[in-house]
């Protein structure tokens, strides 16, 4: 039997001669070392952390997480399909890198597992880039200079608090980060990501897009997000222009409505629509939406159902409060259950998101028409008639202009579902807010609460002539009588029907919001 090398080693310190003066000594140490060589093998080192960069600025949240979270200056490609603009978002920053720029921050979701809504995020980075190439290069008297970098919450927005304190971290030099601008859905963690840049010891200013929720926006008494302004109307503001156009009788009406509580766009949506059909109005036909709400889930199976009692109440307008892809299934079921029926069904802007849906069937479009409230379209301002006021063509031809000097190819398809107009204006206005608070011989870009404060001014003389319509700024920030385009769409075609407004008219000429 071979002798274990630790006793051969005991014996050699303890009885070899010219060892034994040294053996105590040398024996303790054996004993650590051998000790210590036991809690190693029974509490092994942890592995190093998982490198979770994908590059500068973004990161995946979690290990086998496949989406990428962070602000990158275009260096960083957050999908396949914004490679593209991403490359002129970077050279155009390169190209005003030495000009102490101010820096904007596009905030949204960068990223969907949706075909449809990928299609509308580069829509709305498309944008972005024409406002910013337009600014840098157009406009000679715009000061300071923008760069323009992308900041993505995941597709749900649930990683909001480490991209806002990554914004945050940018607000000085070299980056000097004025506003936040995007802001597109209407979701709990939106308003919680608003709050939180609304609500630091230095706010920085927000510019919110397609964001619609009654709940993610001032008053002129109630600040809850002090220095945040928007450019679209609210959904009680779409709600009141979608039934004054399509002149609704409330007797004639029913409400189809998600029963889910965690959407800002839905829940405001639903309580606008009573508000507009009255206590006299039938009890809603309610669905339950799957917990992603981009998933189709078992909605379909609940429509199909649904859809048999809708029939036999035959109610001639049909207020649908949810988002797309359920008014996708709900209006497959509907064309299918009722075809000798005729409906009108009226919703929200989410609507827009259809013109890319691939599973809405046209053919079930039989007796149904769709009639939404848009926050932009291509027609709204070179349509004849056009309106006085609140718009106008020239406007919408210096975006095009714009879109056309910038090197984008932008197909008229792809401005129907309004995205890239709305985040044009988007950032259109925060450039505005630069411009005028910047002041003469200042050698960086304004401070933050300089560029917040100028909300207030941009209406009137200072109003802000967007593709979308003009947007006067009240006191809580919200655009006063803004222009809603009302659209409908027959499962292939978006066709513009007329402007609608949510006080009933068009705005004076001086554009001046009134109180109230």
């Amino acid at each position: 039997m071979r002798t274990p090398w630790y006793q051969s080693v005991w014996y050699w310190i303890t009885f070899t001669p010219a060892r034994k003066a040294g053996a105590g000594t040398v024996a303790v140490l054996l004993a650590a070392t051998l000790a210590f060589g036991g809690y190693t093998l029974a509490n092994p080192a942890p592995p190093p952390p998982p490198n979770l960069s994908c590059g500068a600025g973004v990161a995946r949240p979690s290990l086998g997480s496949t989406e990428c979270e962070g602000v990158t200056d275009g260096q960083y490609v957050f999908a396949p399909g914004l490679k593209a603009i991403e490359g002129k978002i970077l050279k155009q920053n390169q190209s005003v890198s030495g000009e102490r720029p101010a820096t904007i921050a596009l905030l949204m979701p960068m990223t969907s597992s949706d075909g449809s809504v990928q299609a509308e995020i580069l829509h709305a980075v498309e944008g972005a880039y024409v406002a910013q190439y337009r600014a840098d290069n157009l406009d000679d008297n715009t000061v300071p200079k923008i760069r323009l970098v992308l900041a993505n919450p995941g597709s749900d927005s649930s990683g909001w608090l480490t991209v806002d304190r990554e914004l945050n971290a940018m607000t000085g030099a070299p980056d000097y980060l004025r506003v936040v601008a995007g802001i597109a859905d209407s979701t709990q963690n939106t308003l919680a990501e608003v709050h939180w840049l609304t609500h630091l010891p230095d706010p920085i200013p927000v510019v919110g897009g397609a964001i619609t929720a009654d709940t993610i926006a001032n008053t002129a008494s109630s600040q809850l997000f002090p220095g945040l302004a928007r450019v679209s109307v609210t959904n009680t503001s779409e709600a009141a222009a979608l039934a004054r156009f399509a002149k609704v009788n409330p007797s004639q009406a029913m409400v189809v409505e998600d029963t889910r509580t965690d959407d800002d766009y839905i829940t405001t949506l639903k309580k606008a629509i009573s508000k507009q059909l009255g206590a006299g109005m039938a009890q809603p036909v309610q669905f339950t939406s799957p917990e992603d709400i981009s998933q189709d889930g078992d909605t379909e199976n609940q429509f199909d159902q649904k859809v048999l009692n809708i029939c036999m109440a035959a109610p001639r307008f049909i207020y649908f409060a949810g988002r797309h892809v359920q008014l996708r299934q709900f209006l497959n079921a509907l064309g299918q259950g009722c075809p000798e029926r005729k409906f009108i069904v009226l919703t929200g802007d989410d609507a827009s998101h259809l013109a890319s849906d691939k599973l809405l069937n046209p053919a079930d479009f039989g007796g149904i028409t769709l009639e939404y409230a848009a926050l932009a379209f291509p027609d709204a301002w070179t349509k004849a008639p056009v309106p006085a006021t609140g718009g106008s063509t020239a406007d919408y031809d210096a975006f095009l202009n714009a879109v056309s000097a910038s090197g984008l190819t932008v197909a008229q398809s792809d401005l129907s579902d309004g995205q890239t107009i709305i985040a044009h204006d988007t950032v259109w206005t925060a450039v505005q807010a630069l411009d005028h608070a910047h002041v003469s011989g200042q050698i960086t870009p304004p401070p933050l609460a300089a560029v917040g404060q100028e909300w207030q001014n941009l209406h009137a003389e200072l109003r802000v002539d967007g593709a979308s319509g003009w947007i006067c700024l009240d006191n809580g920030g919200n655009p006063w009588d803004k222009a809603v385009p009302m659209i409908t769409y027959n499962g292939r075609t978006s066709t513009f029907l007329g402007m609608a407004w949510p006080t009933g008219a068009p705005p004076a000429a001086d554009c001046t919001p009134q109180a109230g």
